[in-house]
C-alpha cells in the first residue's frame, strides 16, 4: 500500500484562478480536505475575466500544470464586450473556463435546489442562500448572508455531489434546446441565466 505522502507526490497539478473571494474559499476548503484526486493551487486575482485569464496564461507558462481553469461570474463581461475574446483566447491557450451566470451563488444554490428561476436578479441570490441556510439549519437563526463565511461555505461543500447533478441537468437541457434550434455547438452560455458549468471542473477534479 502506498503511503499518503507518496500518493500526494504523484497527484497531478491543477491551477484555479478566480476573481472572487467566495470562489477561492470554496475551492480552498476542497483543497484542505483533500477531496480531490489532484493537487490544487487556487489563486485569487483582481479584475475581470480578461485580467485573470492573462494571469492564468502567465502562470501556466512559468509552471507545470496538468490543467488550468479560470472561475468567474458572468456579470458585465458580455456587456463590456470582453467575454467572447476571452473565450477564444482561453481556447488558444488550452485554459478551461468555469462560469456562473450571473454569480457564484447560482452554483451554491444548486447544492440544495434542483431548479433556479431564470428571472432572479443578482440582489435575489443572497435571499435564496439565506432561505437555504435557515431551512436546512446550516446556521442558527441566520438573519444575514455573509458570502465569505467559511463555515457556511463548508456546509455547501458537503453537498457538492448534489450541486454537480442539479447544475449539470439544467446545463444539459440548455444545450439540448440550443442544438435542436441551431444545430451547432457554439453554445451562448452567457444568455443562459441561472446556469453554471462549474460541475465540469468538479468532474475533472474527481471530487469525492
Amino acid at each position: 500500500m502506498q503511503r499518503p505522502n507518496q500518493r500526494l507526490s504523484q497527484r497531478k497539478n491543477v491551477l484555479i484562478v478566480t476573481n472572487g473571494e467566495q470562489e477561492k474559499i470554496y475551492f480552498d476548503i476542497i483543497r484542505k480536505r483533500n477531496k480531490s484526486d489532484y493537487k490544487l493551487e487556487i489563486s485569487k486575482q483582481n479584475g475581470n475575466i480578461s485580467n485573470i485569464l492573462d494571469i492564468a496564461i502567465a502562470k501556466k507558462a512559468n509552471n507545470t500544470y496538468n490543467d488550468v481553469w479560470c472561475v468567474f461570474d458572468i456579470d458585465q463581461e458580455q456587456a463590456y464586450g470582453i467575454l467572447q475574446p476571452a473565450i477564444q483566447k482561453a481556447r488558444q491557450n488550452c485554459i478551461r473556463l468555469a462560469y456562473s451566470n450571473i454569480a457564484f451563488e447560482i452554483w451554491l444554490i444548486f447544492h440544495y435546489k434542483e431548479n433556479i428561476p431564470a428571472y432572479l436578479r443578482i440582489d435575489d441570490y443572497g435571499k435564496e442562500i439565506l432561505d437555504i441556510i435557515n431551512a436546512k439549519n446550516i446556521a442558527p437563526q441566520a438573519r444575514q448572508y455573509n458570502k465569505t463565511d467559511e463555515k457556511i461555505i463548508a456546509k455547501f461543500v458537503n453537498q457538492v455531489a448534489n450541486g454537480k447533478i442539479n447544475s449539470m441537468r439544467v446545463y444539459q437541457l440548455k444545450v439540448k434546446e440550443h442544438e435542436a434550434n441551431n444545430g451547432n455547438t457554439n453554445y451562448p452560455f452567457w444568455e443562459w441565466r441561472s446556469t453554471t458549468n462549474i460541475f465540469q471542473l468538479i468532474e475533472k477534479l474527481h471530487i469525492h
